[in-house]
């Protein structure tokens, strides 16, 4: 391959697509052609190659939208970055051998620097096989990452995506009821970040936090997240060499100064870059026009419409139908197969706890326990629900542990589980997985559970999001 060498490591996924039809329960089916990837690359060349071209394509395109998906047990839920713009671009795959690139339209697309080099038979994708000490030309890169947005035109005025990767329809406001008035996680967050892009951050999401006494927040998506109430109305983000200040209704929002950037229906985002002049009034009066604008809607959307003849119930959908009969506890949450709660993904402790507390019967008590040894065992551990699952983890390590409800017990997963001494009872078709499941009468040993923990948060974690 070309010239032109990968920059700094930011993140690894890996695996392929979950095959159509197949639950995550389910048995992972084999592939005729490749090995299935390793569950982690954390600290390798693949890894490194992964976040290299990522930082490649998030410069060829600020708009594009990342996402993890086909999550599956056999690669430990990591699953395999998707990035898009209007349809997916491409996905990034590691196997033992190769990093792969597979973009969606590849065979329409222009190659002049001869880039493509796998998967050239077929008619419509085309992919990038980069092994072990190979480059690639960035600039050659770039422009295909630009050629593969373009070919995907206009998005479809039926549905769009936020700046953050959420789907809803226009009219409705990215809502999440599992903002809190203060979370931690957040200065966490803020922290974390580079010196030169830290008092971007900090400073403009603390003038988020001062827009009003019903400001709340979350982590969403990785990024901290403002609300009015729980409508989203700002974010802050942090790259490689600026900071976007995101807006999710932005395109409504006056810009006599014309900060604005982006091309989407409704998100809007401001780009601040070190050393470069920014207007700070203009950009303090819009966050507050973006939370008037959202606090406005939000109190219109809670008005109801008088109507002087009641219009006939329409016949539900076949999807309406099927909610009608999910089950829902006391506290109206959704309760899933085998009891398990529904609940929305959200980082910090407040989405932990509102799951556990619709965990059913016996199950609750449990949840709180075990959250409770957890919190004393690991008192720097970090919290966060994805796919209706807690899980626990350590900052710059990833994630160690996570549990949820089955009907008859409650299923623990150590993700690093081979490694613990002794081990835990329940063995995996995930390599270094290990299972504990409690069921309602188990005598557990709470010094073993206390060990166990210990012993995980001690590892590195599995960076499954």
């Amino acid at each position: 391959m070309n010239s032109a060498k990968l920059n700094s490591v930011e993140k690894d996924v890996t695996s392929k697509p979950k095959a159509k039809g197949m639950s995550r329960a389910s048995k992972p089916r084999k592939s005729a052609t490749k090995s299935p990837p390793k569950a982690s690359t954390k600290g390798d060349w693949r890894g490194e190659t992964l976040a290299q071209i990522r930082a490649l394509i998030l410069e060829a395109d600020s708009e594009m939208i990342e996402e993890v998906k086909w999550r599956k047990p056999s690669n430990a839920m990591a699953g395999v970055p998707v990035w898009s713009h209007n349809g997916i671009v491409c996905t990034g795959e590691t196997y033992s051998k190769v990093v792969k690139l597979t973009f969606a339209k590849g065979a329409s697309l222009p190659n002049p620097s001869r880039l493509f080099n796998s998967s050239l038979e077929g008619n419509t994708r085309r992919a990038i096989d980069i092994r072990e000490g190979e480059t690639i030309d960035s600039g050659a890169f770039k422009a295909l990452i630009k050629a593969a947005v373009a070919a995907n035109g206009a998005p479809s005025p039926a549905k769009r995506r936020s700046p953050l990767g959420t789907t809803s329809s226009m009219d409705e406001l990215l809502r999440f009821p599992s903002a809190v008035r203060h979370e931690p996680a957040i200065d966490r967050w803020l922290r974390s970040q580079r010196v030169d892009l830290r008092p971007f951050v900090a400073a403009w999401f603390e003038r988020m936090r001062a827009c009003g006494g019903d400001v709340r927040e979350l982590m969403h998506d990785g990024c901290p997240t403002a609300c009015v109430d729980d409508a989203a109305f700002a974010y802050v983000n942090a790259f490689r060499d600026h900071v976007n200040i995101g807006f999710f209704w932005g395109a409504c929002l006056k810009d006599p100064a014309r900060l604005l950037a982006g091309t989407g229906k409704r998100g809007r985002h401001v780009k601040l870059r070190p050393g470069s002049e920014i207007d700070s009034a203009a950009l303090a009066r819009l966050v507050e026009a973006a939370y008037l604008d959202i606090r406005a809607r939000l109190e219109k959307s809670r008005e109801k419409p008088m109507s002087r003849k009641a219009k006939p119930k329409a016949k539900p959908s076949a999807s309406e139908a099927t909610a009608t009969k999910l089950k829902k506890n006391e506290h109206g949450v959704v309760l899933l197969s085998g009891g398990n709660p529904q609940i929305a993904k959200a980082d910090g402790d407040a989405p932990v706890q509102a799951y556990i507390d619709a965990m059913p019967g016996w199950k609750r008590d449990v949840g709180r326990w075990l959250d409770a040894l957890i919190d004393r065992t690991v008192p720097d551990v970090q919290k966060a629900v994805r796919w209706n699952t807690p899980f626990y983890g350590i900052e710059g390590q990833g994630w160690f542990l996570g549990f949820h409800c089955i009907t008859k017990y409650i299923k623990v997963a150590f993700f690093r589980g081979t490694s613990l001494r002794p081990l835990p009872p329940i063995e995996s078709k995930q390599k270094e997985v290990r299972y504990l499941h409690i069921h309602e009468h188990d005598q557990l040993d709470e010094k073993l559970v206390a060990s166990w923990i210990r012993q995980a948060s001690e590892l590195p974690g599995e960076p499954l999001f």
